[in-house]
């Protein structure tokens, strides 16, 4: 059962669930390699983060306003807490900023990552 409250001489009663979870903002706990990314052309690179999340999560992944999709040369790997990355023979068209993170009801909390490609 829940726990009536009753307000002063109104008679209309309100029910709360002791079973309601609060929605925290995500946490991003570790990040991996780091926010700078610096590969020769041709070769992979792998980048993610770890994080901590309630309530039903949207994961974020866009390359500037494009979202980043699974191909021959992208892997997205989403495990338990856990984005990672993978961009296979990169060229220098694989610069740029790359965002990744985690939202939900209570917010969000994102990466951004800037690859570099050199010859």
């Amino acid at each position: 059962g829940g726990y009536n409250c009753r307000g002063g001489k109104k008679s209309n009663q309100e029910s709360v669930s002791k079973d309601t979870v609060m929605v925290l903002p995500p946490i991003v706990e570790k990040v991996f390699p780091g926010a700078k990314l610096e590969v020769k052309d041709g070769q992979e690179v792998e980048f993610g983060l770890q994080y901590k999340a309630s309530g039903k999560i949207q994961i974020i992944k866009t390359k500037g306003e494009k979202p980043i999709e699974s191909s021959d040369n992208c892997v997205i790997d989403t495990i338990k807490n856990e984005i990672k990355i993978t961009l296979k023979n990169v060229t220098e068209k694989d610069n740029g900023v790359y965002l990744v993170g985690v939202k939900n009801a209570a917010g969000e909390s994102i990466v951004k990552f800037r690859l570099t490609v050199t010859k």
